[in-house]
C-alpha cells in the first residue's frame, strides 16, 4: 500500500540486494491506496486474481486468517527478533497456540510534538509538563494565552476525520482505564466508567479550546504542515520526517490516571496459499525482517523497523525523533486481534466520529447525549462479537 511518498522506489530500492542474490526471482510490485487495497483483498478472498504476498494493517490479519486463505508462517520466519507485542497481531487471539499468519514488518505509533519556541514563552517544561494528563491540561491552558509575534495559535490539533477517531481516543480510553470491547461480566467495554471518563477527558479539551480537530483524511500532512507553520503549538502524530530540531521536539503522551498509553499499529506481510511461489515468497519476506532491510526501509519511510527487539543500531540512537518513539514502544498496545475487529472498528468509526461531532457542537453539552451513544455503540459491538459469520460481513473504509 502507499507507505508514503514514492512508496514503490522505496520497495524496489530496499529489496534491490534480494533481487542480486536471487536473479532467477522476479518481483512485480502494485501500489494501492488502503481502500483499494482494501476492495481487492476480498475479491481475491472470493476466488479472485491474488497476489504471492500481500502487505496487511495489523488489524486486519485476523479477520483475513478467519478466512482460511493465508499461508501458515509458523515457523518460517525468525519470531525471536520481533517484540511480542507486536508479534501479537500475527495471529487470532484466542485461539489456543499461536499460529502465525503473517510476518511483522514495520510499526505505527504515535507521540506528543511541541513548537520548542511556543513552549520557551509560556514557561513549559515539556519534560515535566507534558507528563500526566494534569499538567498536560495546565500546559495547554498556558499555550491557549501565548501570544507569538502578534497572533494566538491553537494549543493543540488532532486529525478529527472519522478515520482517526479510533486511534486518536485510544490513549485517553486506555489511560482511564477503559476498553473498545467489554467481555464478561466486569468487562469495561466502550460505555463502562472507565471508557466515559477517557472520552469526556479529550472532549473537555476541545470544549475548552485546548485541542483543535483538524480534517486531513488520516494522513496528517496538515497537522505537520501547521506545526511547521508556527499555526499550532503541540500536535499527536505519527513519525515525522525531516523535522528541524532546533524548532521541534518530540515526547512520549502524556500518563493518565490508570498508565501510559499509545496505540501500536503498522503492517504485516502474508502469503495467500494459492501462492504457487510460496518458497520464493517466504524468502522475501524472511529477506524483509532482516537488519539491513528494516533499518533502510524506516530510514526511507520514517516508519519504525519492526525487527528491533535484540539490536540497538545507530540510526536510532542518532535519530530524535525515532529514538524517542521506540523507547515509548514500551507503552504501546494494540487493538485484539480477533476476526471480529474489522467490522467493530467500522463501527467505532462511525460512531466516535459522532462524539466528536457531539464535542464540536456549538451549544451547551450534555454528557447524557455522549452516554446514549458509547450506549449503543456498546450493544452493536456486543452483537458483532456474537456473530458467526462475522469476518464474512465485516467491511472496511
Amino acid at each position: 500500500m502507499t507507505n508514503g511518498e514514492k512508496s514503490e522506489e522505496m520497495f524496489l530500492d530496499t529489496i534491490s540486494p534480494f533481487a542480486l542474490a536471487n536473479p532467477n526471482v522476479k518481483v512485480v510490485l502494485t501500489v494501492l491506496p488502503w481502500p483499494e487495497a482494501w476492495e481487492k483483498i476480498q475479491v481475491a478472498l472470493k476466488g479472485g486474481p491474488a497476489p504471492d504476498v500481500v502487505q496487511l494493517g495489523t488489524t486486519w490479519v485476523a479477520s483475513i486468517a478467519a478466512t482460511g486463505k493465508l499461508l501458515d508462517l509458523t515457523g518460517k520466519f525468525d519470531e525471536s527478533v520481533f517484540p511480542s507485542g507486536i508479534l501479537a497481531a500475527t495471529s487470532i487471539q484466542g485461539s489456543g497456540k499461536p499460529v502465525r499468519f503473517a510476518m511483522p514488518w514495520f510499526v505505527d505509533t504515535r507521540a506528543l510534538y511541541y513548537n520548542k519556541a511556543a513552549c520557551a514563552k509560556a514557561g513549559i517544561d515539556p519534560a515535566k509538563d507534558f507528563a500526566t494528563w494534569t499538567s498536560f491540561k495546565a500546559a495547554l491552558l498556558k499555550l491557549k494565552e501565548l501570544d507569538m509575534e502578534g497572533k494566538h495559535i491553537m494549543p493543540l490539533g488532532f486529525a478529527g476525520n472519522p478515520r482517526d477517531a479510533v486511534h486518536n481516543l485510544s490513549w485517553w480510553i486506555w489511560g482511564a482505564g477503559g476498553e473498545f470491547i467489554g467481555r464478561g461480566a466486569k468487562g469495561k467495554g466502550i460505555n463502562s466508567p472507565e471508557s466515559v471518563a477517557g472520552v469526556e477527558f479529550a472532549i473537555e479539551l476541545v470544549r475548552e479550546g485546548l485541542m483543535v480537530p483538524t480534517y486531513d483524511e488520516g494522513k496528517g500532512e496538515v497537522l505537520m504542515s501547521m506545526l511547521r507553520a508556527g499555526e499550532v503549538s503541540t500536535i499527536v502524530s505519527y513519525p515525522i520526517s525531516s523535522l528541524s530540531e532546533n524548532r521541534f521536539g518530540v515526547v512520549p503522551l502524556p500518563e493518565g490516571p490508570r498508565g501510559r498509553f499509545t496505540f501500536l499499529g503498522g503492517s504485516t506481510l502474508a502469503v495467500f496459499n494459492t501462492s504457487p511461489h510460496p518458497k520464493e515468497s517466504i524468502a522475501l519476506l524472511n529477506f524483509l525482517s532482516s537488519e539491513g532491510a528494516q533499518l533502510h526501509y524506516s530510514a526511507r519511510t520514517g516508519l519504525l523497523p519492526a525487527a528491533a527487539k535484540q539490536y540497538d543500531d545507530l540510526l536510532l540512537r542518532m535519530d530524535p525523533v525515532r529514538s524517542v518513539l521506540v523507547e515509548q514502544l514500551q507503552y504501546g498496545r494494540a487493538y485484539p486481534s480477533i476476526p471480529q475487529w474489522v467490522a467493530i472498528e467500522h463501527v467505532l468509526q462511525d460512531g466516535l466520529g459522532i462524539v466528536w461531532d457531539i464535542a464540536i457542537r456549538p451549544g451547551p453539552y450534555d454528557k447524557r447525549v455522549l452516554r446514549r451513544e458509547l450506549d449503543r455503540l456498546a450493544r452493536t459491538i456486543d452483537a458483532i462479537l456474537w456473530k458467526q459469520d462475522s469476518p464474512k460481513t465485516a467491511r472496511r473504509q
